[in-house]
């Protein structure tokens, strides 16, 4: 189950990130199959349509935030391969994969402190929030990961 729940989340993270504005309105045919499957009636169509339609809106209004919070969530959730590593008894696998899950999530620790001394460094020269919060959250999240691969591949061979 938890396979098939990240499985599912991966693909909605990956769907979003393809269709920020109307992932909700390409889904709808699909609910609509499943209501009719079901032998479900859809008794406000009308209002279902309206919200799907705000509802896609304010993720197509704020597209590069809704990428920043799907596309790190999907990558969490893919790593939760970790998961299936343990359970086939491949412990060097289940403890790379959990050291990358921890990296992604601690990567947001790691993002606050780049953001704090980007702040320092360029707001001086009056560079907007904007670009810096990007440019923290790149470096951030990037070191953090790269660090977490390089004490993999370090520990590796030491660990066997």
């Amino acid at each position: 189950m938890l396979l098939v729940l990240a499985t599912l989340g991966v693909a909605a993270s990956i769907g979003r990130a393809l269709h920020v504005g109307d992932l909700a309105m390409r889904a709808e045919p699909t609910r609509q199959r499943l209501l009719h499957a079901f032998d479900r009636i859809d008794r406000f169509p009308e209002q279902r349509a309206a919200e799907v339609a705000q509802a896609d809106g304010r993720f197509g209004s704020h597209r590069t935030a809704t990428l920043w919070h799907v596309l790190p969530g999907g990558l969490f959730l893919a790593l939760a391969r970790a998961v299936a590593a343990i359970r086939a008894g491949r412990v060097a696998a289940h403890r790379e994969w959990m050291i990358r899950a921890f990296a992604v999530a601690l990567g947001i620790s790691t993002v606050r402190l780049v953001a704090a001394a980007l702040d320092l460094v360029v707001s001086p020269y009056g560079v907007p929030l904007a670009p810096l919060f990007v440019a923290s959250l790149w470096i951030g999240w990037g070191v953090t990961v790269a660090a977490a691969e390089l004490w993999i591949r370090y520990t590796r061979r030491l660990v066997g």
